[in-house]
C-alpha cells in the first residue's frame, strides 16, 4: 500500500489516515495552518519538509520515510547504537566461553 502511493504528498496523507488521529490532532501540534493542511491533503500544497520527523513521531508510523526509501531503490533497517553493538559482542563472547567451559567440563568428567 505504501509503495503504491504516487507522490510523497500521497504518502503523507496515507500516514495521517492510518494514524487514526483527527486532522486537528496532527496540524495543531505541528503548527500548520488548517487551510494549508487541507491543501496538503488535497495535493495542492507541499508538506513542510522540516516537520517530517515530528510528523512521523506524531502519527506513529514512518510511511513517508518508507515511501521515499522505496522510491529511491533503498530499504530501511534499524541502526544499532554503539552500546547495543558492544553488548552483542560481549554476549557472543560469553556464549563462546560457556561452550568452552562445557567442553572442558565434559572432558574432565570422562577421565
Amino acid at each position: 500500500m505504501i509503495h503504491a502511493q504516487p507522490t510523497m504528498s500521497a504518502a503523507v496523507k496515507l500516514a495521517a489516515n492510518v494514524s487514526g488521529l483527527e486532522e486537528k490532532e496532527i496540524y495543531l501540534p505541528l503548527k500548520i495552518d488548517a487551510g494549508h493542511w487541507t491543501r496538503i491533503l488535497n495535493g495542492q500544497a507541499h508538506f513542510p519538509i522540516d516537520k517530517l520527523c515530528e510528523f512521523m513521531e506524531l502519527v506513529g508510523n514512518e510511511v513517508p520515510l518508507a515511501w521515499l526509501a522505496h522510491r529511491r531503490g533503498k530499504g530501511l533497517h534499524m541502526l544499532q547504537s554503539e552500546a547495543e553493538r558492544q553488548l552483542e559482542q560481549e554476549r557472543d563472547a560469553r556464549v563462546e566461553a560457556e561452550k568452552k567451559v562445557e567442553l572442558l567440563t565434559g572432558i574432565l568428567k570422562s577421565k
